[in-house]
């Protein structure tokens, strides 16, 4: 026997199961106040969060709360394992695309666009003394690993409180904690994009947003740019198109001269 709560936060779908349903009340709490610890610390919307006033900081090393420490840490480490291909330097370019509100009210038009990250070596953390800094100018996004680690600290954390095995998901970003259910955690893997619950609908086949899609070279006529992305899913790519890499030759060039020589 297990108990669920769900509910819509950050624009996406939100779950908590949970092995004792005594526990379940609990644990929603839990992790909406995990949520809410979050978005205080490196929402990109809000500008009275963390992360606003460590990029206002323009360079300055800026004392963190433990929390924003663990998601930049955190964000930094998926950049090295993944030699800058999950970078989260390109909050800049994604206020360019005019991803600066709730994504329901972003137009879903394609477009042809170029994704420009400085380099995920603008950020600096000083763990032990608690604080950060960003070089001038830099914006940071920390959407690709934010959800996934407050999955996993608040599935931890319901599990300490309440002795109760737990599952949460955030969007899709799944974590689990505690002793599982007797058949264990089943998961079902679905493409929403057609849901009556979706917020908008996916995005046509023929442009992208994102490094999620396909290169399409420089024209041998020497008209286009080598930055332009034209992507679609990897079963419906335009002819002589490439997977998308920003470590790639055509990825722009690092903010020189970050960090300063100690």
């Amino acid at each position: 026997m297990t108990a669920a709560a769900d509910w819509t936060a950050w624009t996406c779908r939100v779950r908590v199961v949970v092995v004792d349903p005594a526990a379940l009340e609990e644990a929603r709490a839990v992790l909406t106040d995990t949520m809410a610890a979050v978005d205080r610390a490196c929402s990109r919307f809000r500008p009275d969060s963390e992360l606003a006033t460590l990029e206002a900081a323009a360079g300055r090393w800026t004392p963190v709360s433990p929390v924003l420490l663990d998601l930049l840490s955190v964000a930094l480490t998926a950049a090295r394992a993944t030699d800058g291909d999950v970078d989260p330097t390109v909050g800049a370019s994604l206020v360019e695309l005019g991803y600066d509100r709730d994504i329901a009210d972003i137009p879903s038009a394609g477009c042809v666009v170029s994704i420009a990250a400085p380099g995920w070596q603008s950020i600096e953390l000083d763990v032990d003394a608690g604080r950060a800094r960003v070089a001038p100018g830099v914006r940071v996004d920390l959407g690709a690993t934010a959800k996934a680690w407050t999955a996993d600290a608040a599935s931890a954390e319901i599990t300490r409180r309440t002795g109760s095995g737990c599952l949460v998901s955030i969007g899709g970003d799944v974590a689990v904690a505690g002793p599982p259910p007797g058949p264990g955690w089943r998961i079902r893997v679905e493409d929403v994009a057609g849901h009556p619950t979706s917020r908008r609908p996916a995005p046509p086949p023929s442009f992208c947003c994102g490094p999620e899609g396909w290169r399409r070279p420089r024209p041998a006529s020497g008209g286009g740019s080598a930055t332009d992305c034209r992507c679609t899913t990897s079963s419906t790519r335009a002819p002589g198109c490439r997977p998308y890499r920003p470590g790639g030759p055509s990825r722009p060039p690092r903010t020189a001269a970050w960090p300063p020589t100690r």
